[in-house]
């Protein structure tokens, strides 16, 4: 887990804030830290970075599960940071739909 917190600190400030969380997400995930609920832990940690950085939570639609799933299952980290840029562009957009 230090190495986890290391990785952080080191690039907060050098990965933008949508890369960073689903770098973070991967992380947590690929460590395995806990007995259980390790991917719950690992939104936590994504959703808090992003809401942080002032970026609307990550959601997972129930039609983008199965993508979400094999993303993870794969530990294709560039699959899964695009998974989320497109969670992200997709709240984004409803976000301005309803502010117009």
């Amino acid at each position: 887990m230090e190495n986890y917190f290391f990785w952080y600190e080191v690039n907060k400030h050098k990965l933008h804030p949508i890369i960073l969380a689903a770098e973070m997400y991967i992380r947590l995930v690929k460590i395995c830290p806990f007995a259980e609920a390790n991917e719950k832990a690992a939104r936590l940690a994504m959703n808090l970075i992003l809401s942080q950085q002032g970026y609307p939570i990550a959601i997972i639609k129930e039609d983008n599960k199965i993508q979400y799933e094999e993303s993870i299952a794969n530990a294709n980290t560039e699959d899964f940071i695009f998974f989320i840029v497109e969670t992200q562009k997709e709240s984004l957009e409803k976000y301005m739909r309803i502010s117009n």
